[in-house]
């Protein structure tokens, strides 16, 4: 399953930043006289995307198209019951996006752009409401790692630093050292560290995913590289609670 449209390199340097955020990146509406996002603010051509809308705290707010219908309601309340409002703090939109008619992707966590073609310092989070998607609730959790080890400006957090000094990326994929081969698809670790993110909060759950396409659960085995991934988060006491919230 294809997390974003994006490499973490993209990501650092135009999409993410820290759950601190910017001065505007206050997780309310946007302060625009419009409703919603229009396709330049979304910056991204390969999502079908099937309404945009504000968000003030935990409430969808109307669009450019009016209220939103049931399902983008439900996907975004999914999203909001499981991540703690501080963790989505600077995520100013919700896009509604078809998996399908969006070439796999079911969700992706992007700046929205300014008049100038540039990042406004806001986000939006962008998710299927099709049904499509078999492990939405994975790929929540996986963007919400990208927000929280990047920081303002697309400077990798201290988190994202530590991890790159334990295991340094660019390596090949192999089962023993990635948790999927989508974490090995990106040079700097970006996607590594979400991935082992997503890993270490729904391991041995419904919701592991299956990354892989194989018809399987994805496992990390005792002993390998990926599974010292996966424990890494281990040593955040912040995270371990993060986690807890997420399945509580």
């Amino acid at each position: 399953m294809k997390k974003t449209t994006t490499t973490f390199a993209a990501v650092a340097v135009l999409v993410l930043a820290a759950c601190g955020g910017s001065d505007s990146g206050s997780g309310e509406a946007a302060t625009d006289d419009e409703p919603g996002l229009t396709t330049e603010e979304i910056g991204d051509d390969t999502m079908a995307v099937l309404g945009s809308y504000d968000i003030d705290g935990d409430t969808l707010e109307d669009g450019i198209d009016g209220p939103p219908d049931p399902a983008a309601v439900a996907t975004f309340e999914l999203y909001t019951d499981l991540i703690p409002a501080e963790y989505r703090d600077g995520v100013i939109a919700f896009v509604a996006i078809d998996q399908e008619e969006s070439g796999g992707t079911d969700g992706a966590l992007q700046d929205v752009i300014g008049p100038d073609g540039e990042p406004t310092g806001d986000r939006y989070i962008a998710l299927d409401i099709s049904g499509s998607s078999t492990e939405l609730e994975r790929t929540i959790v996986h963007e919400t790692g990208h927000l929280i080890f990047g920081k303002p400006g697309g400077e990798p957090s201290d988190y994202f630093i530590a991890f790159n000094e334990m295991f340094p990326p660019g390596a090949e994929y192999t089962p023993d050292d990635f948790v999927t081969e989508y974490a090995a698809s990106v040079d700097d670790g970006g996607e590594d560290i979400a991935e082992s993110w997503a890993m270490f909060v729904y391991a041995d759950t419904e919701y592991a995913g299956d990354a892989d396409d194989d018809g399987e659960l994805d496992v990390v085995p005792d002993g390998t590289l990926a599974a010292e991934k996966v424990a890494f988060f281990e040593d955040y006491p912040e995270l371990v609670q993060l986690k807890a919230d997420i399945l509580g």
